[in-house]
């Protein structure tokens, strides 16, 4: 059974992670104080539609089953969390992607939130 879910999860990752990541923040945001088995729920249950429809049309070859999405969201969040965008503080260094260059510097204010989601830079203070 593992040997048959690590292609599939390979194959459903690259397609779910901006999925994942976007509903993350953004659960993480909204349901802050919650448990993390709350929040876990919380993703999962909008994940899994989003993840019978890439089954459904031959975009994801197969069914991902609720223990394997909930791996795929684990694995995510501690990406997230190691980056810092979920704890507020970076525990790994992170680098600029190729091909890009620093354009500017700016200085942000305490308690300011710096998110890149699909490309989009958001600053909140």
């Amino acid at each position: 059974m593992a040997s048959i879910a690590l292609p599939l999860i390979s194959a459903a990752l690259p397609l779910l992670k901006p999925v994942i990541t976007s509903l993350v923040t953004h659960i993480e945001s909204l349901f802050g104080s919650k448990t993390g088995n709350t929040k876990l729920q919380t993703v999962l249950n909008a994940l899994k539609p989003v993840a019978d429809a890439l089954s459904s049309a031959g975009i994801i070859p197969g069914k991902i089953d609720a223990s394997s999405l909930s791996t795929i969201i684990q694995t995510v969040v501690e990406e997230l969390n190691s980056s810092g965008v979920l704890k507020g503080t970076s525990t790994t260094p992170t680098a600029l992607p190729p091909n890009s260059a620093v354009v500017g510097v700016s200085t942000l204010s305490a308690g300011s939130q710096i998110r890149v989601v699909s490309g989009l830079l958001t600053i909140t203070q």
